[in-house]
């Protein structure tokens, strides 16, 4: 998957969510019909993906004017491609005349062509150097032409280089098709250069019908100006710049999801068992993603890390060597101190005792020095990044080693600091989500309505920015300019109506659940009310109107139970702890919900619901078990039924070992918890009896796993697994 630090080509490489940023800037550009040159800046520093963006325009251009009489001529012109000063503004003209004359253009185009060739004929590219705008007189163009640019200067020889440019503005201006330049990699250039290609752009090549865009990093630029324009350099390039436009930042979470999907296609046919998401979680947290800043820096990491594991793929721990390429890449003092001193990294089997470990390690010196040659990076987290891949160095740095895998384990798992794998990581002989200020002031504005907002949302939620979105609607609730009151209640509605179907938050990477986030904002819109009647009835008619959602219902009325008790300890409570609704309002939400959830008891969509077991624990709280144990018996009277009631009961549980960040999934079923709501006995044969058949016509993988672990639980087994 090398890719050289190659920018994406097409929109289906798209990643980062770059797309509806490129095209409707690509849209703005052919809507532009006026016959006036104009100039655009693309402004972004180095590794932005500013080449990327220019692909998906021309994408978009090309696709939207397929087939239209008007569509405009592309020509990419990268000035980094010639080496000498004199060759830029030639070449640029050559390129320019050259793609003029393409058999497919018009007789009128091609002609055109051949008039930038003239035109480009008679300039002396060094005479701009170093003062703006200065032409060289005619005689002494002269004496700079030879051959068949003597020819073409016998015909004009009368004529002023304005003379020719009139001649060739008039016929730009009778085609009906822009033509659009586009100069990249502009910073790439030496001031000189940098300065030639705004000088030819200003005014050798404004031309009419014509349109520019440059991409390059606005600080380069500037720097470049200082010697020539001492003190007016934005004033010179906002002179040119007509149009600029500065790159969206792109996030820490893009690049890291940037850097994951790069990563998934190096290791994906790496065993699960190899390739430890433990250690991985644990490595990344701790320093790896200290490491990548731009898309520059993933593709830089993957390339070499690609081509390096393609050659030790199998042989090693891959999340060591994942870590350990990024600090030769990266940190490359750090490598090569790791690589020379094996000795003071690997795994020791003599341990320090307590009263050892309050005295200064005698190694503890050479590791500070060698770590603070280090600028740009943390360093507690480099600390820690050393530590997670070096576990001895705990010892080192006085700080507690997390890592209770024997020395065997290690070696097993080919980590690096085994003495017989650390020499084989050196010798190598074997990662759309946002949503945008625009976008969440289009979406509030449409609360005024039901429909629109709901729609807005399930959009969102399709487009997997549900979550996000959840997250910034907090900073709007306290904003009547955003929210005004009284489009409360249609947010409460949705929210409460749709809550079911937006997916959970991943607790790996959240504090909250996603029924948390709703309920805090439900919470902070009716705290707009001061009278807890108006609360109430915002939330009694949210729950009335709820058609989609169950579980969004009764985990908002648990909370307002425990709201009731001001000694319940819930670490959720600590930000909502207003009362929103007296004691006996809540009486009267609870019957609504108690309701609900009957409803949804009776036509059977509260079985198949993925919180059917903690909805039943509500409900028989609040209803009473007698309530709970009749709608069971009815339940398990059917065997569908009652696979469904079993594998709702599958529990996936993560254990963590200290320090973890990624825990590792296991799977169980509490009997206990059946015994909640039924007596296994009286399922208990029904179960066997589907157990011992081994027929499982009709049910999902899922649902025959639960009932072989639910039998191996009943009969006492205990190392069964998923």
């Amino acid at each position: 998957m090398f890719n050289a630090d190659q920018p994406i080509l097409t929109s289906k490489d798209d990643i980062l969510g770059r797309k509806n940023f490129a095209y409707n800037l690509a849209d703005t550009i052919t809507s532009y019909k006026d016959k006036n040159n104009i100039v655009i800046g693309l402004y972004g520093e180095w590794g932005s993906g500013k080449t990327s963006l220019l692909n998906l325009i021309t994408e978009r251009i090309n696709l939207k004017t397929k087939n239209s009489k008007h569509k405009p001529i592309i020509i990419k012109f990268n000035p980094w491609n010639f080496s000498e000063q004199n060759q830029l503004i030639t070449q640029f003209f050559y390129i320019l005349s050259l793609s003029l004359k393409r058999k497919d253009n018009s007789t009128k185009i091609k002609n055109i062509g051949e008039k930038i060739e003239d035109y480009s004929q008679i300039i002396e590219p060094l005479s701009l150097i170093p003062v703006v705008g200065q032409y060289s007189t005619l005689a002494k163009i002269f004496t700079k032409l030879t051959g068949s640019s003597i020819k073409k200067w016998g015909k004009s020889k009368e004529k002023t280089i304005d003379d020719i440019r009139d001649e060739l503005n008039k016929l730009l201006c009778t085609i009906n098709r822009k033509i659009i330049v586009i100069i990249d990699d502009i910073d790439r250039l030496t001031p000189i250069e940098i300065r030639q290609i705004f000088q030819l752009v200003k005014k050798l090549g404004d031309f009419p019908n014509t349109i520019y865009i440059l991409s390059f990093d606005k600080n380069v630029v500037l720097k470049a100006f200082e010697d020539t324009f001492k003190g007016f350099e934005k004033e010179y390039l906002e002179k040119i710049i007509q149009i600029p436009i500065e790159i969206p930042q792109i996030s820490k979470a893009e690049i890291y999801k940037l850097f994951f999907n790069k990563l998934e296609q190096i290791i994906v046919d790496i065993p699960e068992d190899i390739f430890d998401s433990n250690h991985m979680s644990n490595i990344f947290h701790d320093g790896l993603k200290y490491f990548f800043n731009n898309l520059r820096d993933v593709n830089r990491f993957t390339n070499t890390l690609s081509f390096n594991f393609s050659l030790i793929k199998g042989k090693v721990n891959p999340v060591d060597f994942i870590a350990i390429t990024a600090l030769q890449i990266f940190l490359p003092n750090i490598y090569y101190h790791i690589r020379d001193n094996k000795e003071l990294y690997i795994e020791s089997d003599q341990s320090r005792d307590n009263n050892q470990l309050l005295n200064e390690h005698p190694n503890l010196k050479e590791f500070n020095d060698i770590i603070s040659t280090v600028n740009n990076f943390p360093h507690d987290k480099l600390i820690d990044f050393l530590t997670r891949l070096f576990p001895s160095l705990g010892v080192v740095f006085n700080r507690i080693n997390y890592n209770y895998d024997s020395f065997n384990e290690k070696r097993k798992k080919g980590r690096i600091c085994c003495t017989e794998m650390f020499d084989i990581y050196f010798t190598l002989t074997i990662h759309k989500n946002q949503i945008t200020l625009i976008e969440m002031k289009s979406i509030l504005s449409k609360a005024n309505s039901y429909k629109l907002f709901s729609d807005s949302l399930i959009l969102i939620t399709e487009k997997e920015k549900i979550l996000y979105f959840l997250d910034s609607l907090g900073d709007y609730t306290k904003d009547k300019n955003y929210i005004p009151d009284e489009n409360i209640s249609t947010i409460i509605n949705v929210l409460m109506n749709l809550g079911d179907t937006f997916p959970e938050q991943d607790f790996d990477l959240f504090t909250h659940s996603t029924s948390m986030d709703i309920f805090r904002i439900i919470h902070q819109l009716c705290l707009r009310f001061k009278d807890h009647e108006n609360r109430y009835n915002l939330i009694k008619n949210a729950i009335e109107q709820v058609k989609d959602s169950i579980y969004t219902i009764v985990y908002a009325v648990n909370i307002l139970e425990k709201q009731q008790d001001k000694n319940n300890p819930n670490k959720d409570l600590n930000s909502i702890d207003e009362m929103i609704v007296t004691s006996e309002q809540f009486e009267l939400l609870k019957l609504l919900s108690l309701e609900k959830i009957e409803k949804w008891a009776a036509d059977g969509r509260l079985l198949k619901h993925r919180n059917f077991v903690t909805i039943l624990f509500y409900w028989k709280d609040w209803a009473g078990i007698d309530v709970i144990n009749q709608y069971v018996k009815n339940l398990i009277k059917d065997k569908y039924s009652l696979i469904l009631f079993i594998t709702s009961f599958l529990n996936k549980s993560k254990s963590y070992g200290m320090s973890d960040y990624t825990g590792k999934e296991n799977l169980s079923i509490n009997l206990k918890s059946f015994e909640e709501f039924i007596d296994i006995k009286l399922i208990e044969p029904q179960i066997r009896k589907i157990y011992n058949s081994k027929k499982f016509e009709g049910l999902s993988e899922v649902q025959i796993k639960a009932i072989n672990l639910f039998i191996d639980t009943l009969d006492g087994k205990i190392n069964y697994e998923w």
